[in-house]
Formats: C-alpha cells, sequence, structure tokens
C-alpha cells in the first residue's frame, strides 16, 4: 500500500511539471509573437518617417540652382547693372505686379491690365485702335524647354487657319534670362489677321510664357512698344 502511494505522488508531481513547462513555453511563444509585432508595427511607422526625410532631402537639393547662380553674383561689375535697367519703365508707362503669378509687368499709356486664373495670367490690352495684346502666363515648376515651346509650335501649326511661320529660335535671351525661345507667325484668329509674337522663358523655378498679339499690318510699327515690354518685364519666381 505505501509502495503504491508512493509511486502515485511520483507520477502526478510527474504529471504536474510536463504541463507546467508547456503552458509557461506557450505563453512565451505567444508573448515572443506579440513583441515581435509590436515591432513590425513600429518599422512600418519609422519608414514613412524615413521617406519624409528622405523628401526633405530632395526638397534641399532642389534648392541646388539657387546656390549654382551664387557664383554669378560675384560679377558685381555687371549684374546689379542689368538688374537696375531691366526692370525701368519707360516714361509714361506704370507698374503693375501680379503676385499670384510672380511677375511684374510695365502698363504703356492707354493700356489696361486685369488678371485671369488660367495660369495665373495677366492681360494688358490696348481697348482701342489695334487692339493690341500682351499676355503673361506663369506656373510653377517651368515646363520643360525647348519642348514645351516645340510642342506650343507643332500645335499652332495643325490649328491656326493661314498660319504661316515667321520665326523660331531657341537659347535666346529675353528679359535678361537666358535660354528663351522665341516663336513667332502670323495667322488668322478672332476675324482678323495677326501677327503672333510667343515667348517662352524661364525664371529661377517658375516658367513665364509672354504672348504678344498685333495685328499684322501694325508689326513693323509695334517694334518699339515689344521692346519697352521686355524691357520692363521682370520674372519673380
Amino acid at each position: 500500500m505505501v509502495a503504491l502511494l508512493l509511486m502515485g505522488g511520483v507520477l502526478t508531481a510527474w504529471l504536474t511539471g510536463a504541463f507546467g513547462t508547456d503552458l509557461a513555453g506557450d505563453r512565451a511563444a505567444r508573448a515572443t509573437t506579440s513583441a515581435n509585432a509590436g515591432v513590425n508595427p513600429g518599422q512600418e511607422r519609422a519608414a514613412p518617417a524615413t521617406t519624409r526625410a528622405g523628401t526633405g532631402a530632395t526638397g534641399t537639393t532642389q534648392l541646388a540652382p539657387s546656390t549654382t547662380k551664387k557664383p554669378a553674383t560675384t560679377q558685381a561689375p555687371t549684374t546689379p547693372t542689368t538688374a537696375a535697367a531691366q526692370g525701368q519703365l519707360p516714361g509714361g508707362w506704370r507698374a503693375y505686379t501680379n503676385r499670384a503669378g510672380n511677375n511684374r509687368a510695365g502698363v504703356p499709356p492707354g493700356f489696361r491690365a486685369r488678371t485671369r486664373p488660367s495660369y495665373h495670367a495677366s492681360v494688358i490690352e490696348e481697348p482701342r485702335g489695334p487692339r493690341r495684346v500682351f499676355t503673361i502666363r506663369s506656373q510653377n515648376p517651368s515646363a520643360p524647354l525647348p519642348q514645351a515651346s516645340r510642342d506650343y509650335r507643332a500645335w499652332a501649326r495643325r490649328n491656326f487657319a493661314g498660319f504661316r511661320e515667321a520665326r523660331y529660335a531657341e537659347d535666346q535671351t529675353y528679359a535678361g534670362r537666358k535660354g528663351a525661345v522665341v516663336f513667332e507667325y502670323e495667322a488668322n484668329r478672332d476675324g482678323r489677321r495677326v501677327h503672333v509674337r510667343h515667348v517662352n522663358v524661364k525664371g529661377r523655378t517658375w516658367g513665364y510664357n509672354v504672348e504678344l498679339i498685333v495685328p499684322a499690318a501694325q508689326w513693323d510699327a509695334s517694334q518699339t512698344l515689344a521692346r519697352q515690354f521686355e524691357q520692363a518685364f521682370q520674372p519673380l519666381g
């Protein structure tokens, strides 16, 4: 009897110890899994933060063009003189600043200025007489040049009645900015024969399109006006 009791006690103790170890192992396994699950969401949260940091670095890289321009400011004898001349208004003209479009233009006597929401456009027009019209459109970032002008050139050829190309030139200078593209053509627009000068030019990051529409018969007589407008125009972005 005593032997049987002793054997039963040993068996009970052995069984209790075995299940106790397995249950602890199960709890440890679940705890480890939970811990791993806790690490993974943390890594996922860290990844967007790293991506945002990378984006920030990219934004910093975009400042490089401004940094690149700094050596140009070392040309002190020429840069201030050019800048001062470029913003100068002819006598009788008034300044017109389009803050949304990040540019400043001159308004000739007898012209009126207004804005349009599309492309932050400034429209400077002659209400009577030849009804010459300057339109300045802008966007940020700039469209790639000269490709944007090449695309418009092809579009104009297909879509304007009586189209005749007068001039197309890349790598020009307009309003003191290099790399401009000048495209001129004649066409029938809005019931009249007009000569159009379409200039695409890039500022620091903004892109500008300066368009002049003149009755074809008045083109030669409007050259002084066109040069004065270019001299007064200031891309600010």
